[in-house]
């Protein structure tokens, strides 16, 4: 027996502009053709279901991602952190989280959890991205070739079992795609040479009101992309497709924060 589960992406505008729904079949051992793969079918939509442009470009904007430190595993890179911390700084925590290529060699390959979890989020961050590999094959699908993933395994202690192996996730390729001028809850301040830098306050942003606005015609074909005007290690950006997925994947409790942008 087959079952069909609608699902809500990806979405495509018809000939009069209305959302397209996407269909997937499933049966006994999973989905059928190709990983990701889904066959749009001709449907006919009933008034209740038809959606105007505008309402389709509200709801099909990306969202700004961030972690909650409170609900994701306490990792320690172990052997990693044994060099100067400040040379792990400035030749990798800061080029990655801009969002530039790192040497393979600088990246950690293995550590181990700190503190008991009973739950292993597929993707979540702390210095840097962390994700499994379903989380894996959908950016990969979705964005071929264009970030690169370092396999990491996680052990429950240090010299432990295995008990995940994950990928560190070098997303590169980012883009200065907000609107300040559009956007509230900024931050404004001088750097050391004297040259204002405004930002948006990622810190105090409301989930209930749309504050991030972004310039859509310099996203182009990106579904996960970071943006110096949300700096910080655990902020990126995401397309409303790429959301979707990692919501249907997601961990309870989550460690992450979603903010839909405009």
């Amino acid at each position: 027996m087959v079952e069909i589960r609608s699902l809500p992406k990806p979405r495509q505008r018809n000939e009069d502009g209305f959302s397209v729904p996407w269909l997937r079949a499933v049966g006994p051992r999973g989905n059928f053709g190709d990983a990701g793969a889904a066959c749009q079918l001709q449907l006919i939509f009933s008034k209740p279901d038809c959606q105007s442009p505008d309402k389709y470009r509200e709801e099909t904007m990306p969202y700004f991602m961030t972690t909650s430190y409170k609900s994701i595993p306490d990792v320690d890179e172990d052997k990693y952190w044994d060099e100067s911390w400040g040379s792990i700084v400035r030749n990798f925590i800061e080029p990655i989280d801009r969002g530039i290529k790192i040497d393979p060699k600088l990246f950690p390959s293995s550590g181990f959890l700190e503190q008991k979890t009973s739950v292993i989020p597929n993707l979540f961050s702390i210095q840097f991205w962390y994700c499994t590999d379903v989380i894996k094959q959908a950016i990969e699908r979705l964005e071929p070739g264009r970030h690169y993933f370092h396999p990491y395994v996680l052990r429950d202690a240090p010299e432990g079992k295995e008990i995940a192996q994950l990928y560190i996730i070098n997303i590169v390729d980012p883009v200065d795609a907000v609107d300040v001028k559009r956007s509230e809850n900024l931050d404004i301040r001088i750097n050391l040479s004297g040259k204002q830098i405004t930002r948006v306050s990622t810190v105090y942003l409301s989930q209930n009101k749309r504050e991030i606005a972004l310039h859509e015609d310099l996203i182009k074909d990106r579904h996960l992309w970071l943006s110096p005007q949300a700096f910080g290690p655990g902020n990126a950006f995401i397309s409303d497709e790429l959301h979707d997925i990692i919501q249907q994947n997601d961990t309870s409790p989550s460690p992450l924060r979603f903010y839909q942008t405009k």
